[in-house]
């Protein structure tokens, strides 16, 4: 009987290991890489509004509530605290610094969240930070994956925030709001604006509040 039990356990240890294995080693289509240059699209993710705090959260609720029909890249916002909102999105982002070897932009998860805080009587700082930002990387082999009744999973990497999904937030919202001065979005010199359009269900942003190659 016990000699049994040792059999099974290493059994078991064998059957983890060659998962493990198999898990590391066997990748579809995982190959990817950032098109950016050194220091190129940075942007700010967090912003000075010369408004105050009531009109601030007014029109966080405008342009992000659920009954909006033209939403931002489809978000709602989940009220955490007076001063915290949560973004979810219900459209599948697209990254715009992250290819595939086929020359894709691949698919991204981020969930930004504002936190507001009030300067002054007319001042208002809004900072984004992403909860969550992680790619789809092609698929790794599992021995099953109950989601999808198969041997292949999505493979999910985190990365550093690219800055561009924070601050095109801060924009969008400061062009609601009638913000002057904003500085434009930078994104990096490989895209072109059809790309940067094309993940958008409505485009809300002018030419002029874009930037290339900076």
């Amino acid at each position: 009987m016990q000699k049994n039990k040792i059999q099974i356990l290493c059994h078991l240890v064998f059957v983890t290991l060659i998962g493990m294995i198999c898990n590391a080693c066997f990748v579809v289509n995982g190959k990817y890489w950032d098109v950016r240059e050194p220091y190129e699209a940075m942007n700010p993710t967090e912003y000075v509004f010369d408004f105050p705090i009531q009109t601030v959260r007014g029109m966080i609720d405008s342009c992000f509530d659920l009954s909006v029909s033209e939403r931002f890249k489809g978000i709602y916002v989940r009220k955490l605290r007076s001063d915290l909102f949560k973004l979810i999105h219900a459209e599948e982002f697209q990254s715009y610094v992250f290819r595939d070897k086929k020359g894709n932009y691949l698919p991204m998860i981020v969930y930004p969240v504002l936190m507001i805080d009030s300067l002054g009587e007319n001042q208002t700082m809004i900072q984004v930070k992403s909860e969550e930002h992680t790619i789809v990387a092609g698929k790794r082999f599992v021995f099953f994956n109950p989601e999808r009744f198969s041997m292949w999973a999505m493979r999910y990497k985190r990365e550093k925030s690219s800055t561009i999904e924070e601050y095109e937030i801060l924009r969008y919202l400061g062009k609601r709001l009638g913000q002057m001065n904003m500085p434009p979005i930078h994104y990096p010199k490989a895209m072109t604006l059809e790309e940067v359009k094309s993940r958008f269900s409505y485009f809300p942003f002018s030419e002029s509040d874009l930037e290339f190659g900076k």
